[in-house]
């Protein structure tokens, strides 16, 4: 029996506001969908996350110091990722609200800035945005959506609101099949200027990641895999349970040669990696260059699974970006030039 373990959880949030027409009447592909156009709307998203309440979205326990050393030998499947190049300035955590059972919670997944004509497109996973509805009852879209690239927990740092989200109408009305719902967990959305110096979010930090149309994941010999978990998705882990890489505090990663998911023939990759909720919507970067924190992103995390009958490793599946369907989000996310009323 396979277990699927998804990396974020599958559940939305606030009202359903109309996605634009203009773009729909050109593509039936592709639903655009708009979260912060006012001022008064992107107040509102900063006013609600403060430190204490990012703090306190759910996680792992906190371990206590000093946190054991993963031995070099146990670093591909999970490790924190040290700050270097352009990493802290192109990835970072995004914060978004849900509904739930018994009312709103906080959550988060990972993000990317992308090199992209606006300087202010992101890509992440399309249940980081929206759930699906195969998944859950709910059909409407996440709301205080926050990005903040290179995270840290104890200090205020530059952040976006986001203005729009593109996401493939296999997502967002239900696919035909469950492979479908698999492969189009994808989604690009654009940020909002920065504010008070209305520049666009690559003007502000520098860099962006590029993004592959090409190739897929398993046409490189080697991906790191980057997020923000907030858990180990192996709870009897000593080395990474409690840690400030598996708790949401620093970013961490994974990396290998990635194989086809073998539960479908559906274009996504990935490898042993436990990294968990939280990490979704983090890239999968080829040609990865260590000393300039530059790669090209070639998928984004959307869910792990374990052949549970051989004991098989726990694989981090990307969701593939290189396809046609996601060149028209990318298209129509970078030829979005946002403004605030």
């Amino acid at each position: 029996m396979l277990r699927l373990i998804l990396t974020a959880t599958l559940t939305a949030s606030a009202g359903l506001a109309a996605p634009s027409t203009a773009y729909i009447r050109q593509s039936s592909v592709v639903v655009e969908h708009e979260l912060v156009t006012t001022v008064e709307a992107e107040q509102r998203v900063r006013d609600y996350w403060t430190l204490d309440r990012v703090a306190s979205i759910d996680h792992d326990p906190y371990g206590a110091e000093p946190f054991p050393t993963i031995p070099e030998e146990e670093k591909s499947k999970g490790a924190p990722f040290d700050f270097e190049g352009a990493i802290p300035r192109t990835v970072g955590r995004l914060l978004y609200i849900e509904p739930f059972e018994d009312g709103w919670r906080d959550s988060s997944c990972t993000a990317t800035i992308l090199e992209s004509a606006n300087e202010a497109t992101i890509v992440t996973a399309a249940h980081c945005l929206k759930p699906n509805p195969i998944v859950t009852n709910n059909t409407a879209w996440h709301d205080n959506v926050l990005f903040i690239p290179g995270f840290h927990p104890d200090e205020p740092q530059l952040n976006f609101t986001i203005n729009r989200a593109f996401l493939l109408r296999g997502w967002t009305d239900g696919p035909e099949t469950q492979d479908d719902r698999y492969r189009n967990d994808r989604a690009f959305a654009v940020l909002n200027l920065n504010t008070p110096a209305k520049r666009a979010a690559r003007a502000n930090l520098g860099l962006g990641q590029r993004i592959q149309f090409e190739k897929n994941a398993t046409a490189f010999e080697m991906t790191y895999n980057l997020g923000y978990p907030r858990y180990c998705s192996d709870t009897k882990d000593e080395l990474r349970v409690g840690t400030p890489a598996f708790t949401g505090r620093h970013l961490a990663a994974c990396f290998g040669k990635e194989v086809d998911w073998f539960r479908f023939p559906s274009n996504m990759a990935g490898y042993p990696c436990m990294m968990g909720g939280g990490s979704s919507g983090g890239p999968h970067l080829a040609e990865f260059d260590s000393t300039t924190g530059l790669g090209t992103v070639v998928g984004v995390n959307s869910i792990g699974d374990r052949d549970s009958v051989n004991n098989g490793p726990l694989l981090e599946l990307g969701s593939t970006v290189n396809d046609e369907p996601a060149k028209l989000l990318f298209e129509a996310a970078q030829a979005v030039n946002p403004s605030l009323t």
